[in-house]
């Protein structure tokens, strides 16, 4: 989860409190990152429950590739900021399309 875990308030359709690990992920291993958005797993575990329930909706949307080495430059402060600003957005729009979906 590159917000550092579940959001709390997953039905809201807004990436919560975002953090850049994931950016500084791919930075370090000139990687790419695949933005994938996961909604209705609220519905079927709630946080804090045990048990799951079950004959729920779940919808995953998957988007292209972004390629991170384009944005590595030899500023890794700035090059970790454009990482994470990209993939933040591109995973609020995966997150909105699959917001729609559900």
């Amino acid at each position: 989860f590159p917000e550092g875990g579940r959001n709390r308030e997953p039905k809201s359709g807004e990436l919560a409190r975002w953090r850049r690990g994931i950016a500084v992920l791919a930075y370090n291993a000139n990687g790419m990152v695949l933005p994938v958005a996961i909604r209705g797993v609220e519905d079927i575990l709630p946080i804090g429950k045990k048990f799951p329930r079950i004959f729920k909706r779940v919808v995953v949307v998957i988007d292209k590739p972004i390629e991170v080495d384009e944005l590595i430059n030899d500023a890794r402060k700035k090059s970790i900021e454009e990482i994470s600003q990209l993939v933040k957005t591109r995973m609020q729009v995966v997150l909105t399309e699959a917001s729609e979906l559900l």
